[in-house]
């Protein structure tokens, strides 16, 4: 008797179990693809969430001075920080020189404080500064300052994109928020910010932060010990 044929059956289990593999490959990839959106979208919320921050507007009064200055005009010590709100070394500073150095030295009396704008990373940077001044003109500077350190690199370049710039100054109670998105859309401070550039580049700035005490440049103006020992030296004494 003829030896029954074999092929078709084993070419359609062959079917069968490629079908099968491919049916296991597109939902393998499926979901792979839904991961990968779930985690982009949540990514996203996050960032959001972050640079919504609070709720809450930012306490306290406007400053009884406009600008980025702080401290008696007719201190014995003058100390100028040149910066840039995209800088991450700059934060840095902020967090671990300026915090200390404004409570001992500027809030007593003892020195003069001037934050001065110096751009190396990025256009938005000159928004960034502009926005900053745009707050300083009501007596906000300070506040709007921590607010930009604060949520700094977010989103990237976005994060000092002229719409979250105008988002920050709804945290800020007492800001008047016609004046401050109209100064922030015209860029009413941007040639300040390219005149202080210049006033930098012409003592020597290259990179920020840069630190000077009466107008001499630091070494190392990250060390808060060393800024102290400088301020001590030209006469603002602790004490």
């Amino acid at each position: 008797m003829a030896k029954k044929s074999t092929i078709g059956k084993q070419s359609s289990e062959g079917a069968v179990r490629a079908g099968s593999a491919g049916g296991l490959s597109r939902n393998a990839l499926l979901l792979i693809v839904t991961g990968v959106v779930l985690a982009v979208a949540l990514i996203i919320i996050l960032q959001q969430t972050l640079l919504r921050g609070s709720n809450a507007a930012v306490s306290g009064g406007p400053a009884t001075q406009a600008g980025s200055e702080a401290g008696p005009a007719d201190a014995a010590v003058t100390v100028a920080v040149y910066s840039d709100f995209q800088c991450s070394h700059c934060k840095s500073y902020m967090q671990a020189v300026e915090s200390s150095l404004l409570p001992e030295f500027v809030d007593t009396g003892k020195v003069r404080y001037d934050y001065r704008h110096f751009i190396v990373i990025s256009r938005e940077s000159y928004d960034a500064a502009n926005a900053s001044e745009c707050a300083g003109e009501q007596g906000f500077f300070w506040p709007y300052h921590d607010l930009l350190f604060e949520q700094q690199g977010l989103q990237g370049r976005d994060t000092v994109s002229k719409t979250n710039l105008k988002a920050l100054g709804k945290r800020i109670a007492g800001l008047d928020l016609s004046q401050f998105d109209a100064c922030v859309d015209t860029g009413n401070y941007v040639e300040q910010v390219y005149r202080e550039m210049q006033e930098g580049k012409d003592k020597g700035v290259t990179g920020t932060p840069a630190v000077f005490v009466n107008d001499k440049k630091l070494d190392n103006g990250q060390d808060y010990q060393q800024v102290k020992a400088a301020i001590e030296a030209a006469g603002g004494s602790v004490a």
